[in-house]
C-alpha cells in the first residue's frame, strides 16, 4: 500500500530506475565482445535484449496499478483481494528484475556491469521503499495476535517470535510475499509461513480472509449493547421460566462483545437463539419486538463484514474432487458443497464449521450435518391454508415425530435426520412444490424407526416422571416432548 501524498516520489524513482535500465540495455547493445550462450554471441546479445525490453514495458505500466490498487487516498475504498494481487505482482516483477540483472552482470563479465547493476539495485529498493506490503488486515491481526498471545493462558502457546521474524524479513527485503506467506525450506529446515502461524491455536481460520479494522465492528456492538439494554428488564421478571433463565446472565453481563470477524457468528447465533425463544411466548412485547427490529439491522450489517477466504476454499474443493473423482460418493460430495456454497453465500457458515466439514470430508465421512438446526426450527407451523392442504393430523404428526426424534436420538444421528426433514419441511412451510409421496415414505420410514425402537419403552418412562426419586430425569426431560409422551400413551400411539 502506499500514501496518496507519496505517489509523486515513487513515480520520480520509478523514472529513474527506467533510465538506469536503459544505460544497462546500452553498455550490452554497444559492448563488443559478448560471452555467447546456446548459439552464438549476437543470438545471446538479442536474448538479452528481448529481456531487457520485456522488464521496460512491465515498468511502464506499473504506475497505472500502483495508482489504482494500491493508493490510499481519503475515503477511496481499495480491493485489498486486488491489492494482495498487485503487491505479489510488483514484489516478484522486482525480484525477478533483479535475478535477471544479476544474472546478465555476472556472464556477461566483459561488458563491465557491476557498477551498472548496483545503481539499479539501489534503484529498485528507493522505489519499493514508500510502499508498504503488509496490507492494513494483516498489521490488525497482528495487533490482536499481540494481545492475544500476551494473556497469561496463551503465553506459552505463542507464536509471536515466529510471526514478527516473517515481518522483519518481509520489510528489510530479506524475504519475498511468496516466502512470508507460504514459508520456506524442508523437513527440519522448514520455516513457517503467515499462512500457517496466523492459524495455529485457532486464533484464525485458513477459510477466513484477513482481518476487518476493529472500528468496523462498532455498529455491530452497538446493536448488541442496545438489544442487551431492551432486554435486561424483560429477561429478570422471567427467570423462573426455564427456556429464558439461561439467557439473563449473559445479557446483564454483555460479555459477547464483536472484536474479531469469527466472534461474528458467535455473537448473532446468541442473538437469534435469544429472539427465537422470547418471541414464542412474548412477541407482542415491545421489548421482544425492539430486539427483533435491532437483530434485522444486525444481520443486515455484519454480510458487510464477514469474507471468506476464497482462494483456500477452491483449493480445498479442487482437492475434494480430485480425491474422490472416481468415488462412489461423489454425488454426495457434491450435495454438501453445494450446501456449503449456499451457506457462503448467505454469509451464515462460521470458519469453524468450514474446517470440520472439510476436515471429514477428506476422511471420506459423510455423516457430515452442514448447519445444525433445533427440532423447533424445522417444525411446521400449522396455518389454516396448511391445515387446509395438508390437514392438520398429518402435520401435527409430522411434527410429534420431529421432537420425539429431538428427545430420544444421539446428536449427530439427530442433526443428519433433521437436515433430511428440513429440506421437505422448509417447502411444506412456504408452499412450494414437493413431491409430496415421497415425503409420507420417508416419514413414514421414520414413524415404523420410532415404533419399533423407541415408543415402546413410553410407560416406563411416563412411570419415572412421576416418580419423586427420579430428580436426575426429570430435569433432562424436555417439557413438550413430556407432554408428547404423555399424550402419545394415553392416545394408543
Amino acid at each position: 500500500m502506499i500514501e496518496a501524498k507519496q505517489l509523486p516520489v515513487f513515480k520520480k524513482e520509478l523514472g529513474l530506475l527506467e533510465n538506469q535500465l536503459a544505460m544497462f540495455e546500452t553498455k550490452i547493445k554497444d559492448a563488443s565482445e559478448i560471452e555467447p550462450g546456446e548459439k552464438g554471441p549476437e543470438e545471446e546479445r538479442a536474448r538479452i535484449l528481448k529481456i531487457i525490453r520485456n522488464q521496460k514495458q512491465k515498468l511502464s505500466k506499473i504506475p497505472n496499478t500502483v495508482e489504482t490498487t494500491l493508493c490510499k487516498n481519503g475515503n477511496k475504498k481499495i480491493d485489498l483481494s486486488i491489492a494482495l494481487e498487485s503487491l505479489q505482482m510488483l514484489d516478484e516483477h522486482f525480484r525477478k528484475l533483479k535475478v535477471d540483472v544479476e544474472t546478465i552482470a555476472e556472464n556477461q563479465y566483459e561488458c563491465k556491469l557491476d557498477a551498472y547493476k548496483q545503481e539499479i539495485f539501489k534503484s529498485i529498493d528507493l522505489v519499493l521503499d514508500p510502499i508498504d506490503f503488509i496490507i492494513p488486515n494483516i498489521r490488525f491481526e497482528l495487533a490482536y495476535m499481540e494481545k492475544h498471545y500476551r494473556k497469561p493462558d496463551n503465553v506459552a502457546n505463542t507464536i509471536l517470535p515466529e510471526v514478527q521474524e516473517l515481518v522483519d524479513k518481509l520489510e528489510d527485503k530479506e524475504i519475498g510475499l511468496k516466502e512470508f506467506f507460504d514459508g520456506s525450506g524442508k523437513g527440519e529446515d522448514r520455516v513457517l509461513g503467515y499462512k500457517e502461524l496466523r492459524s495455529k491455536n485457532k486464533v484464525f481460520s485458513r477459510y477466513q480472509y484477513y482481518e476487518n479494522s476493529p472500528e468496523s465492528y462498532k455498529e455491530l456492538n452497538d446493536i448488541y449493547y442496545e438489544i442487551c439494554k431492551a432486554m435486561e428488564s424483560f429477561l429478570k421478571e422471567r427467570r423462573a421460566e426455564p427456556e429464558l433463565r439461561k439467557f439473563y446472565p449473559q445479557v446483564k453481563e454483555r460479555d459477547q462483545s464483536i472484536s474479531k470477524m469469527s466472534e461474528i457468528f458467535d455473537t448473532g447465533s446468541f442473538l437469534m437463539i435469544l429472539s427465537q425463544k422470547s418471541r414464542k411466548k412474548y412477541s407482542y412485547c415491545e421489548e421482544v419486538r425492539k430486539a427483533n427490529t435491532l437483530l434485522e439491522q444486525f444481520n443486515n450489517q455484519r454480510k458487510d463484514l464477514i469474507f471468506y477466504n476464497d482462494a483456500e476454499l477452491k483449493r480445498t474443493r479442487k482437492m475434494l474432487e480430485t480425491k474422490l473423482a472416481k468415488s462412489p460418493d461423489k454425488p454426495r460430495l457434491k450435495t454438501i458443497l453445494d450446501e456449503v456454497d449456499k451457506f457462503i453465500q448467505e454469509g451464515k457458515l462460521p470458519f469453524t464449521r468450514l474446517e470440520m466439514i472439510f476436515n471429514k470430508l477428506l476422511k471420506k465421512d459423510f455423516n457430515i450435518v452442514v448447519m445444525e438446526k433445533e427440532a423447533d426450527d424445522i417444525t411446521i407451523t400449522i396455518t389454516p391454508h396448511h391445515e387446509k392442504r395438508y390437514g392438520r393430523d398429518i402435520l401435527d404428526r409430522i411434527n410429534i415425530i420431529i421432537h420425539e426424534i429431538d428427545f430420544w436420538y444421539p446428536p449427530d444421528e439427530k442433526q443428519l435426520l433433521f437436515q433430511s426433514i428440513s429440506k421437505a419441511t422448509e417447502k411444506i412451510q412456504a408452499d412450494e412444490p414437493m413431491d409430496k409421496n415421497e415425503f409420507k415414505n420417508m416419514m413414514r420410514t421414520y414413524d415404523q424407526a420410532m415404533e419399533k425402537n423407541i415408543r415402546k419403552m413410553y410407560p416406563d418412562k411416563v412411570k419415572e416422571l412421576v416418580v419423586p426419586e427420579k430428580p436426575y430425569f426429570q430435569r433432562k426431560m424436555v417439557k413438550k416432548v413430556r407432554v408428547f409422551i404423555q399424550q402419545s400413551v394415553e392416545n394408543g400411539f
